[in-house]
């Protein structure tokens, strides 16, 4: 299998950049749309199947995108109306939801709507000026709890600027690092080299004196080249607090090699 995607990559001409931006376009709406599809349901629709969190987390999402202002058919006034509710009155971010209150005032909406939003707009006066701890997504490369309304840094952490991943199920920030691999590596033979587990979790025993002069095995599972591993997290934790500028991990073949193929999700 893995000989036949090497003959097929050499195969390939190389990717124009016209076409990757047009690839990158396309994704970046259909990503969109389908998060908005569920926002749309829960503003035209008398129920909804989805959690408080999840219409909040999709709203957060979607208002993080400035785009998806051009897209047709998507509203921000549905997106900042689901924020504010679900925000204001179910999860505790009274701060946010005091910002998509005073963001939707100028927008033209439906009477209906526009009298909760002026109820809404004056009891959320009345509340703290915070938001729930719980609700703040945390970065997994610095361990920043970052602001639920973050503009310019957008899908980023504000500390490292290291990208969020999102699930698609319910839009949570998920345990996952992005890192890139060298230039001069192809992707299949990285793939190879992440799968390739033979020198990853090697136990290694030795016997030595204990306390009262009995003899002690020991057992090390670190496995792996560590200098390989040490780069790795060295690069990992090298980042200027704010720059967006800052560069993420590159990892080498060595790097690649002592990675666990169960721990590496590629696209």
């Amino acid at each position: 299998m893995l000989d036949d995607l090497t003959r097929a990559h050499k195969a390939n001409e190389p990717t124009d950049a016209a076409t990757v931006a047009k690839f990158n376009d396309y994704q970046l709406r259909a990503d969109v749309y389908y998060a908005y599809e569920s926002i749309h349901r829960y503003t035209m629709a008398p129920f909804t199947s989805h959690q408080p969190e999840s219409l909040f987390n999709i709203a957060r999402y979607l208002y993080h995108i400035p785009e998806a202002k051009s897209f047709v058919g998507i509203s921000q006034a549905a997106i900042l109306y689901s924020l504010a509710k679900q925000g204001s009155r179910n999860l505790g971010a009274y701060k946010l939801a005091r910002h998509a209150y005073e963001a939707l005032l100028p927008f033209k909406v439906s009477p209906a709507y526009r009298e909760q939003i002026d109820l809404g707009s004056i009891t959320i006066r009345a509340k703290p000026f915070t938001d729930n701890p719980e609700l703040l997504p945390l970065c997994y490369r610095c361990s920043t709890n970052n602001p639920l309304l973050s503009r310019e840094a957008g899908h980023r952490c504000v500390q490292c600027y290291q990208p969020f991943v999102f699930s698609f199920h319910a839009f949570e920030v998920l345990p996952l690092i992005e890192f890139l691999i060298d230039d001069d590596i192809e992707d299949v033979e990285a793939v190879k080299l992440i799968n390739d587990d033979r020198g990853i979790g090697k136990e290694t025993k030795s016997k030595g004196a204990g306390a009262g002069g009995a003899d002690v095995m020991t057992l090390d599972d670190e496995g792996g080249d560590g200098a390989a591993a040490d780069a790795f997290t060295a690069q990992y934790d090298a980042f200027t607090p704010g720059d967006p500028n800052t560069q993420m991990v590159r990892a080498d073949r060595a790097m690649l090699t002592n990675l666990p193929s169960n721990e590496v999700r590629y696209l």
